[in-house]
């Protein structure tokens, strides 16, 4: 109505206008075009064509703008549909996703991303619908392409390309990743950990060291906290394990003991280097400061070696009968049994074997009868009672477990003899099988 109203009053404006110009304009006036042609015409004549002119000038302006915008309401319409259907696939393939449909996901999603190539989320769901069919190379494909078309770095992105990367095996990629990732947050600790990973598997352990200490400072939940520094001391040792220079790794070696003196690899490492540079009682000293502060079967069993192999078998049993004041723990004790076996005190390894015959273990429902057995089939070959050893050999061998054998004290894999670390991921934590049980009183 407005608009009605309004064009009435321009047109009686107008109209007004030309009245007044015609009656005020009426004689003719020449209009030069070029030399010898001109147009004679009434003077309100030349005057309307003008404004004539410029009302169709401004016309065509009009009619131009209004072209424009209706092709950009069209140009806005067409994305908003396309946009709409591709978060409808996205919904879509998320929700199929999320059900178990990988085959649906995966199409669903993959219509999305080719709408929308951009779109950071679709992409991402695209990469787990790929990765729950187990096609790592098409996953890595899709986040490296959606890397490489946006501007700038975007660190879930960057996270789930080294993760990925890890699990296709290349590490190179996958650290080269991490490396910006921790670029963009340095305060993420599960970055850093990751990034730690990945160099460790490069073979680059001074650097993951230095990364997994990073984590540490920067984890604040006291569970991941001790996950952390666990890892970051496992990264230590083989950083001081790896180190070309003798003289550095053994300062290194030495400064992990000092740190973390519970921490059994690098104290062990340490010890048979000074055992291999005839620094016997510096290994010495380490093992029986290790025994004060936790009784570990390898520590046991390494002891006993060292003094045996010097030829001097009762150090040890010295050292274990020490160890043993405190304590009816089976480990020392057994320990002990097998010192005196190499001094050749055979009747004190007699008695001791009697009374542990004659005792049951507590704390614990593992038997340390295959670890007895062992050691009494070893007297018995010592004394030349070849019949009654082959005996007790072949009990001891299928006893409840290996004689001195180990468990991970973290997941309880069983293995046959030390070792640094557990494919659990644990390093540090093998024990013996008997490492906890305690000889009970003497049965009647």
């Amino acid at each position: 109505m407005l608009r009605a109203i309004g064009i009435a009053i321009l047109v009686a404006l107008v109209g007004s206008v030309v009245g007044w110009i015609f009656y005020w304009n009426g004689h003719e006036a020449q209009l030069h075009l070029a030399d010898g042609h001109q147009i004679v015409l009434p003077m309100a004549i030349h005057i309307l064509g003008a404004l004539a002119l410029g009302a169709a000038a401004v016309l065509a302006g009009l009619s131009v703008r209004s072209f424009v915008q209706t092709l950009r309401r069209a140009g806005d319409r067409r994305r908003d549909r396309r946009q709409r259907a591709a978060d409808q696939l996205r919904h879509e393939g998320t929700q199929r996703l999320w059900s178990g449909d990988t085959r649906g996901a995966t199409k669903a999603l993959g219509q999305a991303v080719r709408r929308r190539p951009d779109d950071l989320e679709a992409a991402l769901a695209l990469a787990r619908s790929h990765e729950e069919r187990e096609e790592w190379a098409a996953a890595l494909e899709i986040l490296e392409g959606l890397r490489a078309s946006r501007q700038g770095s975007e660190t879930r992105l960057l996270s789930r390309i080294g993760r990925l990367a890890l699990r296709t095996g290349n590490s190179g990629a996958a650290s080269a990743a991490f490396r910006e990732a921790v670029q963009e947050q340095p305060d993420s600790p599960r970055l850093w950990a990751e990034f730690a990973t990945a160099l460790a598997l490069e073979a680059k352990y001074a650097e993951a060291a230095e990364a997994a200490e990073k984590c540490l400072s920067r984890e604040s939940e006291p569970a991941r906290q001790s996950s952390a520094r666990a890892t970051w001391l496992a990264l230590r040792y083989q950083a001081a394990l790896h180190e070309p220079d003798a003289a550095t790794a053994l300062t290194n070696l030495r400064k992990l003991v000092k740190d973390q003196p519970s921490f059994l690899p690098p104290l062990l490492e340490l010890a048979r280097l000074l055992k291999e540079d005839g620094d016997n009682k510096g290994a010495d000293r380490l093992y029986r400061s290790a025994l004060k502060r936790e009784i570990r079967g390898v520590i046991l069993e390494r002891l006993v070696s060292l003094h045996i192999s010097n030829g001097s078998p009762e150090k040890a049993v010295a050292s274990l009968r020490s160890v043993m004041r405190n304590n009816r723990l089976a480990a020392p004790r057994l320990a002990l049994t097998r010192g005196l076996l190499a001094a050749e005190d055979y009747d004190a390894v007699a008695a001791d074997l009697e009374e542990l015959s004659l005792s049951a273990t507590i704390e614990t429902e593992t038997s340390f009868a295959p670890e007895r057995d062992l050691l009494a089939a070893e007297l018995a070959s010592a004394r030349g009672q070849d019949r009654e050893a082959a005996t007790l050999f072949r009990r001891a061998a299928e006893g409840s477990h290996l004689p001195f054998s180990y468990e991970c004290r973290a997941c309880k894999r069983p293995f046959e003899a030390w070792t640094d670390g557990c494919s659990c991921g644990a390093w540090g934590e093998l024990e013996w099988r008997v490492g906890a049980a305690e000889i009970g009183p003497t049965r009647k």
